[in-house]
C-alpha cells in the first residue's frame, strides 16, 4: 500500500471498509436470488491480512537493497 507511511493503518481500515461495503451492497442486491448466501468480511482478519502483506513488501524492499549495497561493496576496490 504506498500510503502506508502517511497513513499507517487508516489507510488500511479505509479499503477494508471498502471491500465490506462492496459486499454488503452484493448482499442488498442479490437478496431476493433464490439461493443466494449473503456474505461478510471479517474486519479483523482482513486488516491482518492487509497490514501482513504490507510488512512483507516493506522486507523485500530492505532486503533488495541489503543485496544492493553488498553488491556495490564488492565492486569498490579494496585499499
Amino acid at each position: 500500500m504506498p500510503s502506508e507511511g502517511l497513513f499507517g493503518v487508516h489507510g488500511a481500515a479505509l479499503e477494508v471498509r471498502s471491500q465490506r461495503m462492496g459486499v454488503l451492497a452484493s448482499n442488498i442486491a442479490n437478496a431476493s436470488t433464490p439461493g443466494f448466501k449473503a456474505q461478510d468480511v471479517d474486519f479483523q482478519k482482513a486488516l491482518a491480512a492487509v497490514e501482513n502483506a504490507a510488512k512483507m513488501r516493506q522486507c523485500e524492499h530492505h532486503g533488495r537493497a541489503a543485496i544492493q549495497r553488498d553488491r556495490r561493496d564488492r565492486r569498490m576496490p579494496m585499499p
